[in-house]
C-alpha cells in the first residue's frame, strides 16, 4: 500500500521507495509523468514524506533534487498570450510561484536539508513558466528560471530574449558550496554540439546572447556542484544529451565541479530508472541516494 496524503479534501495515494540507498551528499528523486502534479498540497505532503524517509534512512544526503515540473501550477488567463515572452510575463510568473508555495514552505519548515524543486507555470497546457525553486533550511533561497528553451519553446518561454531572462539567479549557496541551478534543457548551454549550432547563425540571436552569458557566468562564479531538474525521460535515448551535456561541464571546467540531475520518467522507462538515474550524474556515483514517487 501506498502513504495516503489528505491534500484539502482529496485522498491521494502514492508510494515512496529507494531505488539506491548508499550515503552521500545528494538525493535524485524521480517521479511518474501521470502523477497529478497540479495539486499542490498533495505535492508538498509528498516532499514532507520524502523529507521523514531521509531523515531516518539517509542521513549522509543535504541536498535533494527533483524532476523538473514536479509541480504544475495552471494559471490560465493571468498573462495575454502575446505578453509571454515579455519581463513583464517573467515577474508576474515569479510573483505567482511564490504566493502559491507556501504549503511547500510549511511541509519544509523543520528540513534538515536542502531542496531544488521543479516547478512549472502552464497557461492554456502551454509550460510558458519553467523554474527550480531552492529552498534552504526550509525558506526559499532562490526562484530560478529557464533561460535557454529547446525547439519552439522559443516561442512562448516567458522572459525570452530580454536581458532578465537571460540574467536568472542560478547560482545559489546551498550546504555543499556554490551550486548552479539549470532548468532542464538549460544545461545544454555547456554542450559542445549545442555550441556549434547555435554559433552557426550569421549574426547575434538570443539563444547564442543566453548561450554567451551563462558560459561567461560559469567561468566568473566557478561553482563547485550544478543541479539540473528534467522534466521527461520517456525513452532511454533521452538520456543521452543530458549526460553528455554533465560530463562537459564537469571535465571543461578546471575546478571540476560534480553534477546531478533528476528527472520525470515515462511507463517505458520504468524498469531502467537504476541505470538511468546513474547517468544523470558525472561524476559516476556522485549522487548515492536516489528516490522513485510510484
Amino acid at each position: 500500500m501506498g502513504t495516503q496524503i489528505r491534500a484539502e479534501t482529496t485522498v491521494k495515494e502514492f508510494g515512496i521507495r529507494f531505488l539506491r540507498n548508499q550515503g552521500g551528499p545528494v538525493a535524485q528523486v524521480l517521479h511518474p509523468l501521470g502523477v497529478e502534479r497540479d495539486d499542490v498540497f498533495l505535492m508538498s505532503a509528498l516532499i514532507k514524506e520524502v523529507e521523514s524517509r531521509i531523515s531516518k534512512e539517509a542521513l549522509d544526503v543535504k541536498v535533494v533534487v527533483t524532476g523538473g515540473g514536479f509541480v504544475e501550477i495552471y494559471a490560465d488567463g493571468l498573462v495575454a498570450r502575446r505578453e509571454w515572452r515579455s519581463q513583464k510575463c517573467l515577474e508576474r510568473l515569479l510573483a505567482f510561484v511564490e504566493e502559491r508555495l507556501t504549503p511547500f514552505t510549511e511541509a519544509l519548515g523543520g528540513a534538515r536539508r536542502d531542496y531544488v524543486i521543479g516547478i512549472d507555470v502552464l497557461i492554456d497546457d502551454w509550460g510558458i513558466g519553467q523554474f527550480a525553486v531552492v529552498f534552504v533550511t526550509g525558506k526559499i533561497e532562490s526562484v530560478v528560471w529557464k533561460s535557454y528553451p529547446v525547439d519552439k519553446e522559443a516561442d512562448f518561454l516567458a522572459g525570452f530574449g530580454t536581458c532578465k531572462g537571460r540574467r536568472s539567479p542560478r547560482f545559489v549557496t546551498t550546504s555543499l558550496g556554490k551550486s548552479l541551478i539549470l532548468v532542464c534543457h538549460d544545461a545544454q548551454v555547456y554542450n559542445h554540439r549545442s555550441h556549434v549550432l547555435v554559433h552557426s547563425a550569421h549574426g547575434p540571436t538570443p539563444r547564442m546572447r543566453v548561450m554567451d552569458e551563462m558560459r561567461e557566468q560559469m567561468e566568473e562564479e566557478r561553482p563547485l556542484w550544478a543541479f539540473n531538474p528534467v522534466h521527461r525521460i520517456e525513452k532511454a535515448e533521452n538520456m543521452k544529451t543530458f549526460f553528455t551535456s554533465y560530463k562537459q561541464i564537469a571535465t571543461d571546467h578546471n575546478w571540476k565541479p560534480s553534477v546531478v540531475g533528476a528527472f520525470g520518467y515515462g511507463p517505458c522507462v520504468y524498469h531502467q530508472l537504476e541505470s538511468l538515474a546513474q547517468k544523470a550524474q558525472y561524476p559516476p556515483n556522485t549522487a548515492r541516494c536516489a528516490i522513485v514517487i510510484e
